[in-house]
C-alpha cells in the first residue's frame, strides 16, 4: 500500500487525526508527501499546498540568540527585514523547547477549517528536553489536529514518541526512475544515469548534486583519498576552503565521504572503525558549529593514514 493510499484508508474510515510519522532517507520526497497531504486536507485534492494558511504550523529551528537580536535591532530602527534576508541567517542545530511551546499555542486557538496541521519536518533534530515536552501534545492532542513528523533516522527519536504515532515510509526509487524523473526535470542535462547512481535513490540528493557541481566535487575527492605521501596539500586546502563556504557542498561531501568508506572497507576491515569515527566527526560539526576547513582537513588525513 502507497503512502497516499494508507492515507485516504484512514481518511474513508474516520482514523485520520492523530500524530503520523513520515520516515525516509535524505531527499526522498517526505516534505513534498507532506505538503501534497496538507494540499488533500484543506482542497480535498493532493497537490503541493506551498501558500500561507492560518491553520497550518510548518516548524522550524528557531534563530540563534544573536540572530535574534539582530533582527530586533533592525527592526526598532524602522528597518525592513526581508525574507531574502532572514533566509541567511544561523539557526540553531536543534529544535528545543522553543518550538514545543510555540505548538502548543498554536494548537491552543480555534480552528477556521475543519483541520489543524502542524508539520515539523526534521523531527529527530528534537533535543532529548524538547521531546519530553512534545509527549504530553502527542499524548492529549486536541480533536482534528493532525501532526506530522518527518524524519530521516528514527534512531534519535524517543521511542515513546514513535510509539504514539502511525508511521509511512517514503521508499527511494529505483534508478531507472529516479533517472526518469531527473530527465523530466532537467531534460537539457547530460550524465542524468550516473548522477541517478550516485544519488541512490534519492530525488533530493540528485537535485543537490546537478546544481552544486556534484560530479565535479566527486572527482575531486577521489583523486585526493589516497595515501598521505600522495596527497596534495594544496588541493586538499583549496577542497576545504570551497567546501566550507557551501553547505550544500558540505552536505555532499559528508555524503560521498560515507560512500568512498563504504567501498574501501569491503576490501579494507581498518575502514570499519574509521567509518564511524568521520560519520561522528561530521554529526559534531554540524551540532556545534565546529570549523568545517578543520574536519575536512582531519577527514583526508584519517583516511590517508589507512589507505595502501
Amino acid at each position: 500500500m502507497t503512502a497516499q493510499e494508507q492515507i485516504e484508508k484512514a481518511y474513508h474510515q474516520g482514523k485520520l487525526s492523530g500524530s503520523w510519522l513520515i520516515t525516509g532517507a535524505f531527499g526522498v520526497g517526505k516534505q513534498t508527501f507532506a505538503r501534497r497531504l496538507i494540499g488533500f486536507l484543506l482542497t480535498g485534492k493532493w497537490e503541493e499546498f506551498t501558500k500561507y494558511h492560518l491553520d497550518v504550523l510548518w516548524v522550524e529551528k528557531e534563530y540563534t540568540d544573536e540572530e535574534k537580536k539582530d533582527i530586533q535591532k533592525q527592526l526598532l530602527a524602522g528597518k525592513e527585514v526581508s525574507q531574502e534576508t532572514l533566509s541567511t541567517k544561523n539557526r540553531k542545530k536543534e529544535l528545543t523547547t522553543d518550538v514545543v511551546h510555540a505548538i502548543q499555542r498554536f494548537l491552543s486557538l480555534k480552528t477556521s477549517s475543519k483541520w489543524r496541521i502542524v508539520c515539523i519536518p526534521n523531527a529527530n533534530e528534537m533535543n532529548l528536553t524538547a521531546q519530553n515536552a512534545f509527549l504530553k501534545t502527542l499524548e492529549e492532542p486536541p480533536e482534528n489536529v493532525i501532526i506530522l513528523l518527518l524524519c530521516e533516522n528514527k534512531g534519535n527519536l524517543l521511542q515513546t514518541i514513535c510509539s504514539r504515532c502511525r508511521t509511512i515510509h517514503i521508499p527511494l526509487l529505483s534508478s531507472a526512475s529516479l533517472e526518469a524523473k531527473l530527465t523530466e526535470l532537467y531534460p537539457s542535462e547530460k550524465n542524468l544515469e550516473l548522477v541517478a547512481k550516485m544519488a541512490e535513490g534519492s530525488v533530493g540528493r540528485a537535485k543537490l548534486i546537478l546544481e552544486n557541481e556534484g560530479i565535479s566535487l566527486y572527482q575531486q575527492m577521489q583523486g585526493l583519498f589516497v595515501p598521505l605521501i600522495r596527497q596534495d596539500t594544496e588541493q586538499v586546502l583549496k577542497l576545504s576552503e570551497e567546501v566550507s563556504k557551501n553547505p550544500q557542498k558540505l552536505e555532499l561531501f559528508c555524503y560521498f565521504t560515507e560512500c568512498f568508506l563504504s567501498e574501501f572497507a569491503k576490501g579494507n576491515e581498518a575502514f570499519v572503525p574509521l567509518y564511524s569515527e568521520i560519520t561522528a566527526l561530521f554529526n559534531q560539526t554540524k551540532r556545534l558549529y565546529l570549523d568545517v576547513r578543520q574536519m575536512v582537513m582531519q577527514v583526508f588525513f584519517k583516511i590517508g593514514k589507512e589507505c595502501r
